[in-house]
Formats: structure tokens, sequence, C-alpha cells
């Protein structure tokens, strides 16, 4: 009878804990990380998972199971971006709020840097913040 991984996200958790586990630059492991495109650009979010078909009444597998990836929300191999992550284990808050201020600045601004993370950050033409000088009330 094949059983499901028991703890898939150990080797996350130990490095999210500052531990080093030891990496296998062929085997990719279930977690939230993140990484930049290219050079110079901003990070985005990383998920690798599991897939598992597995029988409710058993829990037994069903089927092979397939280690899937998603990098700033897009499908891809998890072997091919592994180098690229393997060392920014991230939480999976920092996941989400990184996910959602990627998805904010492609709707919104599409100047922002995260909303084109291909291209690497310009500093010369990032806009900075603007500040306003609050008024002072007369007495």
């Amino acid at each position: 009878m094949r059983q499901p991984a028991k703890d898939a996200r150990a080797w996350w958790r130990a490095s999210l804990a500052g531990e080093r586990p030891p990496i296998d630059m062929n085997d990719p492991q279930v977690g939230f990380y993140k990484r930049r495109l290219v050079k110079d650009g901003p990070f985005v979010p990383c998920h690798v998972w599991v897939e598992e078909e597995v029988c409710p009444d058993t829990g037994e597998l069903l089927s092979d199971s397939r280690l899937c990836c998603s990098v700033d929300g897009r499908e891809v191999s998890a072997e091919d971006h592994w180098l690229y992550m393997c060392d920014q284990a991230i939480s999976e808050k920092e996941f989400d709020y990184m996910s959602s201020l990627s998805a904010y600045a492609k709707r919104h601004d599409k100047r922002e840097p995260l909303a084109n993370p291909r291209k690497p950050i310009d500093p010369l033409r990032f806009r900075l913040p603007t500040f306003t000088k609050p008024k002072r009330k007369k007495p």
C-alpha cells in the first residue's frame, strides 16, 4: 500500500527556523520561497507543493504524486527554478503579502517594479514617494 508523504514541509520549516538543512539542487522541497527573475529585479513569491490523490477511506495513494510550482502566479517547472529560490524561504504570510502586492501593482500602476518583475529596477527612473508637509495651525 502506497502512503502519501508524512511531512512534506519539514525541510521548509527547518529552513525558516534558521537551521541550514542540506540543499540538493535536483530535489525541490515543498514550501514558500521568493526569488528574482532578473538581476536587480524585485523579489517575486514562489510556492512549491505536491498534488496527491488520496483515497478517503483507506488513506492510500491512488496515483503518483506530482510536484507543482508557481512563480509570481504562473505555474512553472519546480526543477527549473529550485536553484534560484532554495535559499530564500519565506513564511506563508509573507508569501500572501507578496502575492497580493504584486497583483495590486499589476492592476493599478504598470510603472511599479512589481508590475514588471522581468525588468531590473532602475533607480534613476523609479518614482520616489512624495510627502506633504503638514500645515501648522496658528494659535
